[in-house]
Parts: structure tokens; sequence; C-alpha cells
């Protein structure tokens, strides 16, 4: 399921021109997003669903830091609630997902 927003359409091709516009997306891996394209600077940008939820509990700084990583608790990456999402730092998230073990141990 996704939305877009925007404008203007090329009548031939479809593509939006103009405006920039945003579009909701899951890919194939179970991680939903935003996705915001500028087609005057021809760049694309992105949040994840799990870091707009983290966002509530925690200051988006750290949540989008240079080291921290946005986890999901139960490991279902599209099970975004606010409950299932946590901020942890990089090296603690990859061991984590490396090890197998839990953030207690």
């Amino acid at each position: 399921m996704g939305g877009q927003m925007s404008t203007a359409r090329d009548p031939e091709t479809g593509e939006f021109v103009g405006a920039p516009h945003a579009a909701y997306e899951c890919r194939a891996d179970g991680y939903c997003r935003w996705r915001v394209y500028e087609h005057a600077r021809a760049s694309e940008s992105y949040v994840y669903v799990h870091q707009l939820l983290a966002c509530l509990d925690d200051d988006p700084r750290e949540v989008f830091g240079p080291r921290t990583h946005v986890h999901h608790i139960d490991g279902v990456r599209w099970h975004n609630i606010r409950e299932n999402v946590e901020v942890r730092a990089d090296d603690e998230h990859a061991n984590y997902h490396m090890n197998g073990r839990s953030f207690d141990d």
C-alpha cells in the first residue's frame, strides 16, 4: 500500500514532475519507510517508520545519530508500534545480532 503527493505528472511517462513528492513503501526485507523524491535536484531521501516511532520517546538527534541504531525489540521488521522499538548504540546492536544475545546479557 502506498500513497504519493505531487502537483503534476508527465503525460507521456506518468512520472511526477516539478514539486517534490512522497511515497510510503515497504521493502521486500520488511522495512517500511517514507521516500521523498525531489526532481529539481534528482535526489531521494528516506525515513523509516521505526525511526519516526523512536522519536516519540527519544531525542531525534539520538535516533538519527551517527553511532545509534533503532532496533525492533521482537525482531519483526514490519511490526512498527511504539512499544516495539528502542534506540541502541551501534556496537551493542551489532553484537546482539551477531551473537544472538539479549541486551541484558
